[in-house]
C-alpha cells in the first residue's frame, strides 16, 4: 500500500502542476464577462482642489491645474478611443459617489451619456512601486482593472505596462493597446488552450 501511495503522489503533484490555478480560471471567466459588458475608466479628479484654489483667490494656479487635468483626461480618452476595441468604454471623474457623471470625448460632463445595463468593470491608471532585478524601486504607472466588487483582477490582468512620464500619450496608448491585445488574444483562444 505504501508503495502505491509513493508512486501515486508524484503523479498527482505533476498533474496538479499542469492545471491552471483557480485565479487564472476566474480571470478567463472575467474576460468573457467583460467582453459582453463595459468598462468605466476613472480619471484623476482635481475639482475639489481647483475649487479651493479659486475660493482663496489663486485663480492662475487654479486655471493651470484645470488645464493640466483637461489635457490628461483628453490623452487618456484618446488612448482608449484609438487603441481599445474589446468592449465599450465610458469615462468619469474619480469620486466617492456611486452616481457617475460621464465625460464625453471632449472630457466635459455629459448627462446624455447612458451606460447600458450590463456587467461593469472599472479601470484606472495608478502608480506602482516596482522592484527591478537590482533591487531598486521605481515608480511606474499601470492600468489596473477592477471587477464590479472593486476587487483587483489578477493574471492576466492588469496590463503592467510602464507608463513613463505619466501622462504621455505614446506610452499610455501603448499600455492600452497592450491590454486590448492581451484581452482579444485570450478571448479568441478556445478555453482549453488559454
Amino acid at each position: 500500500m505504501k508503495k502505491i501511495v509513493l508512486i501515486l503522489l508524484p503523479i498527482l503533484f505533476s498533474l496538479t502542476a499542469c492545471l491552471p490555478s483557480l485565479q487564472t480560471m476566474r480571470s478567463w471567466e472575467q474576460i468573457e464577462v467583460l467582453k459582453g459588458g463595459h468598462l468605466i475608466v476613472f480619471l484623476d479628479n482635481e475639482q475639489e482642489k481647483i475649487a479651493k484654489l479659486r475660493q482663496f483667490g489663486y485663480e492662475v494656479r487654479a486655471d493651470k491645474l484645470a488645464e493640466k487635468e483637461l489635457k490628461q483626461h483628453l490623452k487618456i480618452i484618446e488612448a482608449f478611443q484609438r487603441n481599445f476595441t474589446f468592449c465599450p468604454v465610458y469615462f468619469t471623474r474619480d469620486t466617492e459617489e456611486e452616481n457617475f457623471v460621464f465625460l464625453n470625448k471632449n472630457a466635459t460632463p455629459d448627462a446624455s451619456i447612458q451606460v447600458p445595463e450590463s456587467q461593469v468593470f472599472f479601470g484606472r491608471f495608478e502608480p506602482r512601486d516596482l522592484q527591478d532585478y537590482q533591487d531598486e524601486v521605481k515608480q511606474v504607472f499601470v492600468f489596473q482593472l477592477f471587477d464590479h466588487e472593486h476587487q483587483r483582477l489578477e493574471s492576466p490582468f492588469p496590463g503592467y505596462e510602464e507608463v513613463a512620464g505619466y501622462p504621455v500619450s505614446l506610452s499610455m496608448g501603448y499600455a492600452v493597446k497592450a491590454l486590448d491585445n492581451r484581452l482579444n488574444n485570450y478571448y479568441s483562444k478556445p478555453r482549453g488552450k488559454r
